[in-house]
C-alpha cells in the first residue's frame, strides 16, 4: 500500500451497485477521491465504517471529493447495503479482488484488509490509512488528509 504513496493512483473500472461501470480515471485530474476497501457488506465493523463515511459525506461532497467503497461483494448485495443504510456514494464490486490486489490490499491472517486511500485532484495517492479494527477512523483520517478534519466532525470508535 505504501508503494502508492505520492505516486499516481492505478486506474480501474468496476461496476457500482446498479451495475454501471465506474472508472477511476474519469475522476483523476478533476477532483479528489477517497477509496475505502472493506471486507464485506452488512458486517458490524463494515457497517460502522460505511456509515461513518455517510455521516461525513456532505462535508466531503461540498469539498468536491468523490467517495467509493470497494469490496468483493456482488452488485446486488451492494445495492441492498446502500439502500439499507442510505449511503450517498457508490459501492463498487471487486468480485475477483483484482483492484484490491492492484492496490496491495489483501488479507492479514484470516481477515480481509480494511484500507482507505486518499487521492488528490492530480491523481496522486497522498495518504492511506490501514486499520482492521478502528472502523470509523477511516472517515476521519480521510477528512484530515484532505484538510477537512478540523470542522469538529466526530466519528469515534466505541
Amino acid at each position: 500500500m505504501s508503494q502508492w504513496l505520492h505516486k499516481p493512483a492505478p486506474d480501474f473500472t468496476l461496476p457500482n451497485q446498479d451495475g454501471r461501470p465506474v472508472r477511476l480515471g474519469d475522476y483523476l485530474g478533476r477532483q479528489p477521491v477517497v477509496l475505502f476497501f472493506y471486507p464485506g457488506d452488512f458486517t458490524p465493523g463494515c457497517t460502522r465504517e460505511a456509515c461513518a463515511f455517510r455521516d461525513v459525506h456532505a462535508e466531503l461532497s461540498q469539498a468536491g471529493v468523490a467517495v467509493f467503497g470497494i469490496s468483493a461483494d456482488s452488485v446486488e448485495k451492494h445495492k441492498r447495503f446502500k439502500d439499507a443504510y442510505q449511503l450517498p456514494y457508490d459501492l463498487l464490486s471487486d468480485a475477483q479482488e483484482q483492484v484490491a490486489k492492484l492496490y496491495g490490499v489483501g488479507r492479514t491472517f484470516f481477515l480481509k484488509d480494511r484500507v482507505t486511500f486518499v487521492i488528490n485532484k492530480e491523481g496522486l495517492v497522498v495518504a492511506y490509512y490501514d486499520s482492521p479494527i478502528f472502523f470509523t477512523r477511516h472517515a476521519q483520517r480521510a477528512l484530515e488528509a484532505l484538510g477537512l478534519g478540523s470542522s469538529g466532525t466526530r466519528t469515534g470508535d466505541h
